[in-house]
């Protein structure tokens, strides 16, 4: 292959582009050019995008992104960040030069990512429509387009890097192509709520319902809320019965009696209990102490003694909270505890709780 195929390139970039890849490069100039276009009309987005994700352990944006920009950008972001921001994506630029990546996947990821920035201005969804995309299947999310073919530019702007990289995966040439050329959708993001609304409807034979109680064992204890709230408006209360057996929703765990809490958190690490509630805001964590540890007990005053001699945690780590949660329900589970669960859904159902 000419240099000319590669010569606005940076050294680091031509390293990254193997053998088995220079025929992509050749083929997808077009591509490129879209790329650089699509970032010089979302510049202020796109450096937004840049420091977000140097601020998180998440790279990915980066592995698929900076490969494909010439010295020209590369200069231009380098004057866009401080002194650590730079010196950040430096070494995260070196670590990838050391490795292959496939640059095919890289063009059809960024121009995904840089739709997604254009159109974050411009449609606003509601935290239920981000939840029930952001909580489906790949598959589930490729059938909603197959039925759903003008809504190709929302689905753009909802999806996780995650789902992402799981449609690249999974998407033919041709709806790769006919995906990412997709016109500027006539629709509204009201229209295209209703469609998701309906599309993952908790209806018996529904994709979402089939797939929910796999769902809900991988996502946060705040989206399982989410959920769990949109069945409870939706009177889907024999649904909501039936799942919680194995599926009990976190944010309920509170209203199970003391004797209950005492027996099935006695196996359960002491560190973990007090990661859990120094997470707590100040609220939450005295109703949780109070459940773990009757006042004027031993264990109430080792717990004192440990959440006083550190301070809480400016912004709570969700791993600490979702482990106790994960540990407790998994104790929950004994058959012994079914009719206190039923009992709770359903005061919670009726609002008494």
């Amino acid at each position: 292959m000419s240099d000319k195929k590669i010569i606005n390139f940076p050294k680091q970039a031509k390293d990254l582009a193997s053998k088995e890849n220079e025929d992509i490069i050749s083929k997808n100039d077009e591509r490129l050019v879209l790329v650089h276009t699509l970032i010089e009309k979302n510049w202020s987005d796109f450096i937004i995008k840049i420091k977000e994700t140097l601020s998180s352990k998440d790279h990915t944006f980066f592995k698929n992104t900076l490969p494909l920009l010439d010295a020209e950008t590369l200069n231009k972001i380098n004057k866009s960040l401080n002194f650590k921001e730079v010196e950040k994506l430096q070494i995260i630029f070196e670590s990838l030069s050391s490795s292959k990546n496939n640059l095919k996947n890289n063009i059809e990821y960024i121009l995904f990512e840089l739709k997604k920035i254009s159109l974050n201005s411009v449609y606003n969804y509601s935290d239920q429509t981000m939840t029930l995309i952001k909580s489906a299947s790949t598959l589930e999310i490729l059938d909603f387009l197959k039925e759903n073919s003008d809504y190709k530019e929302h689905i753009s702007a909802c999806i996780s890097n995650l789902q992402l990289s799981s449609l690249l995966n999974e998407m033919d040439e041709e709806s790769l192509n006919s995906f990412i050329s997709a016109d500027k959708s006539s629709k509204t993001s009201e229209s295209f709520e209703k469609k998701v609304e309906d599309f993952f409807k908790v209806s018996e034979h529904s994709p979402f319902k089939q797939s929910l109680k796999q769902i809900l064992k991988n996502i946060s204890y705040q989206k399982e809320k989410t959920i769990f709230n949109m069945l409870k408006d939706k009177e889907e209360e024999d649904y909501i019965k039936d799942i919680s057996n194995n599926c009990f929703p976190s944010f309920l765990l509170i209203h199970f009696p003391q004797n209950i809490i005492f027996e099935t958190t006695s196996s359960i690490d002491q560190q973990v209990q007090i990661d859990f509630l120094k997470n707590l805001d100040e609220t939450q964590r005295l109703n949780w102490l109070n459940k773990l540890a009757e006042a004027g007990t031993k264990k109430r005053e080792v717990l004192e003694i440990e959440l006083d001699s550190t301070s809480q945690n400016a912004k709570p780590m969700v791993s600490k909270i979702e482990d106790f949660y994960k540990q407790l329900k998994e104790r929950l589970k004994d058959e012994r505890y079914n009719t206190t669960k039923s009992e709770i859904i359903s005061d919670w159902l009726e609002n008494k709780v």
